[in-house]
């Protein structure tokens, strides 16, 4: 355990057990990360922080979490830990999500970003979602952890009944989306981006160069064909157009088909009488 994580684990006390291992160490790396910026009394770490502590239990409310994040930031002062922020940027420094982002248009990019994310990840709604295909890119770990944070964020807080014991898998899954609690979605599909960049930190360039199959779009070929039609024993010559759709020989029957001899049809889509020749037919009653 580094020295960052033993401070985090002391100022956060028993509850720190509790909550998903994947969680404090995000909490570790948001603290220990060379430009995170403390401020006064710990504001920074409760302005980072406050919503994933509290959504996760890790504090009971927002005051106890400022008190939490005052505590941890003196600490990591005492251990040498925080580092004066640099006046410019590095180039080499991880940029937020949101970072230039205008307020109004920054959730809407985390919440296109996040569902880029879920479906890289797996977590496509189909039934092998977060079952085999989480498992084989992630530690089981992680791979909890992402559901937990997919279901946070997608479905809520975790109402379902607790499963048996002999579903193992089942019961682990709900334990971690429990351990929760009321975490805000917004905070869950936050977290659930950053510890997939973790994980894999260039599954966003993968993904952006991911192409999706095209579409095979159907080629119809019209072949025309003569056919003899008989009427009244008198042979007329008729066209017929036959379509070929993907190499199987289908007959189209259209609308406006004029049959040549008597009454001719010069009307379309209308009632016409036919013509009527020979004897009335006799009564059948």
């Amino acid at each position: 355990m580094t020295v960052a994580s033993s401070v985090v684990h002391e100022g956060l006390g028993r509850r720190a057990e509790d909550v998903n291992k994947p969680i404090i160490k995000y909490i570790v790396n948001v603290l220990s990360n060379e430009d995170f910026d403390f401020s006064d009394d710990g504001e920074g770490a409760f302005d980072a922080l406050d919503e994933l502590l509290v959504g996760a239990g890790c504090v009971s409310d927002f005051a106890e979490c400022r008190s939490v994040c005052s505590i941890i930031s003196e600490k990591f002062g005492k251990h040498g830990l925080v580092k004066a922020k640099p006046t410019v940027r590095s180039l080499s420094a991880p940029v937020r999500m949101d970072d230039g982002m205008d307020e109004k248009v920054a959730p809407k990019k985390k919440v296109e970003r996040f569902y880029a994310a879920a479906s890289y990840a797996g977590f496509d709604g189909s039934p092998r979602s977060a079952s085999k295909a989480v498992r084989a890119k992630f530690s089981s770990e992680s791979a909890l952890i992402l559901y937990a944070l997919y279901q946070q964020a997608t479905v809520g807080p975790c109402n379902a009944p607790e499963p048996s014991a002999w579903h193992a898998v089942e019961k682990s899954k709900w334990s971690s989306w429990k351990k929760l609690a009321d975490m805000a979605s917004t905070e869950a599909m936050r977290l659930f981006v950053k510890i997939l960049e973790e994980e894999d930190p260039g599954w966003y360039s993968r993904a952006s160069n991911f192409v999706s199959e095209p579409m095979v779009d159907v080629q119809m070929n019209q072949n025309s064909s003569i056919q003899p039609v008989v009427e009244n024993g008198n042979s007329f010559p008729e066209t017929k157009t036959i379509s070929t759709e993907n190499g199987s020989i289908v007959e189209v029957q259209d609308k406006g088909v004029v049959s040549e001899g008597f009454g001719s049809v010069v009307v379309y889509d209308q009632w016409t009488a036919p013509p009527v020749s020979g004897l009335h037919p006799k009564s059948r009653y």
